[in-house]
């Protein structure tokens, strides 16, 4: 009898550690929701072949499976969370507000129509997510195997090149594989060595560019902190953050690394809020300083050490196009000149092919002061609220408290460049950590009522 009752309780143990459907599901939807952010951005030349999407379907198909998924969820609109909205209906206020007072009125609300959909959908989509813990495993591991195949494809690169690095800049790669003939475009990196100059190629993968691989793989790095994931992803993970780095060379994936990792390292909440702070004001404080200093000297402007020359320590052109968005900010600098069309107000001749390579510069011509307080606002106050409380699950404080951790690196790494407001798969991530930490924050609220009213006497 005793042996009888011994195996139906291992039976249950086993039965309760087994993955539940909501588990799946949640697991399924958090996978094709990482693919989606990323893969439609993805591009690969193949026998002269261009295969790509034009931004227009990038943008159809998101929304489009965004839709299907939340109807998938079988969403209802009193499930719907007006909270959880709030930061982006705020943006959107700021926005189209904007938008509405610039003279490029249609492209303005246009771009901004473009960047804030896909904001929407992927908030309210995350808000009919059961398990956010599974979830987010799902999201991690999905944007790991796209950095793996980037970073592997980049690697064959540089294989059939044989000039990682060399004295000749080289634009492209030609890879000969099974009769199919691939072509990777690269960029590179200068640097000088004595009185020679060379010059590193930096590789993007399937990315549109190194950057891009870059800032991924250092987001996807702080992401391996979450401790529902096994040793052996985690070290996976590390590897291919780390490989991607390298190759891309990216300075601001360097940045982001960076920071992400010294934060979520930090044991003591108190240190983080000031290492937090500290970062926040630097960020803020080195981009008008650049931007304001650039804009009164006819000289390239850069406050870092030419150490031999290395075109790493020089912000180069970026110093004139922060010198610009220094000058548009002052003759606009209450309401900016329309969200969207800041290269278009600033380098009218060259739009296409110049912008200000600095989130919040940026914002401050766009939106002015009011639009960029908002948006350091909305993306500081999640940083310092997982300082200042936990969580009632040790896992659930654990992703909030390595979600802070990429936000920050992320504000750091924007301050150099203009990813997160824009239609572009960092932002789409952004968001979706955003809409996590939202959610993990209210799923917290409403376990503690629950108990509230559980816990009064009847």
């Amino acid at each position: 009898m005793q042996s009888g009752q011994n195996f139906e309780k291992l039976f249950s143990q086993i039965i309760n550690k087994l993955p539940q459907s909501d588990q799946i599901n949640s697991y399924k939807i958090g996978i094709l929701t990482s693919f989606l952010l990323v893969i439609p951005f993805c591009k690969i030349n193949a026998n002269g072949l261009d295969i790509s999407l034009s931004g227009k379907s990038q943008l159809i198909l998101i929304n489009v499976t965004i839709i299907s998924l939340i109807i998938a969820t079988k969403l209802k609109i009193k499930d719907i969370t007006i909270p959880s909205l709030i930061p982006l209906i705020m943006i959107s206020l700021i926005y189209f507000s904007t938008s509405i007072n610039s003279d490029l009125f249609a492209k303005s609300t246009e771009r901004a129509l473009i960047t804030l959909i896909p904001s929407f959908l992927i908030l309210i989509l995350i808000q009919k997510i059961r398990n956010i813990d599974i979830f987010y495993v799902g999201i991690i591991k999905s944007l790991s195997y796209i950095c793996a195949f980037s970073v592997l494809y980049a690697i064959i690169g540089i294989i059939y090149s044989n000039n990682y690095i060399s004295t000749r800049s080289y634009e492209i790669i030609d890879i000969q594989i099974f009769g199919l003939k691939l072509e990777q475009i690269i960029a590179n990196r200068a640097f000088y060595y004595g009185n020679d100059k060379f010059y590193i190629q930096r590789h993007a993968g399937i990315l549109p560019n190194p950057n891009g691989l870059g800032l991924l793989c250092a987001i996807i790095f702080g992401f391996s902190y979450n401790k529902l994931l096994s040793r052996r992803m985690r070290n996976f993970i590390r590897i291919v953050s780390i490989a991607g780095l390298i190759i891309s060379f990216s300075r601001m994936g360097i940045l982001l690394f960076a920071v992400t990792t010294v934060y979520i390292n930090i044991k003591s909440s108190n240190i983080r809020q000031i290492f937090t702070a500290f970062c926040f004001v630097i960020v803020i404080s080195f981009s008008l300083a650049v931007s304001s200093f650039s804009a009164t000297q006819s000289h390239q402007a850069t406050f870092l050490p030419t150490i031999l020359n290395h075109e790493v320590f020089s912000l180069g052109e970026r110093s004139q196009l922060l010198a610009a968005a220094w000058n548009g900010f002052i003759n606009n600098w209450l309401i900016g000149v329309g969200f969207g069309v800041g290269s278009d107000y600033l380098f009218p001749d060259a739009s296409n092919i110049k912008a200000v390579h600095s989130v919040f510069m940026n914002s401050l011509v766009e939106t002015g002061i009011f639009g960029t307080f908002l948006l350091t606002t909305i993306w500081i106050s999640p940083i310092f609220i997982s300082n200042r409380s936990k969580l009632r699950s040790d896992n659930q404080s654990n992703f909030s408290h390595i979600t802070a951790g990429v936000l920050l690196g992320l504000f750091v790494a924007e301050a150099f460049d203009l990813s997160v407001t824009r239609f572009h798969y960092i932002h789409l991530i952004f968001v979706a950590l955003l809409g996590i930490w939202l959610s993990l924050r209210q799923n917290a609220n409403v376990s503690e009522t629950e108990d509230a009213h559980s816990s009064q006497t009847p």
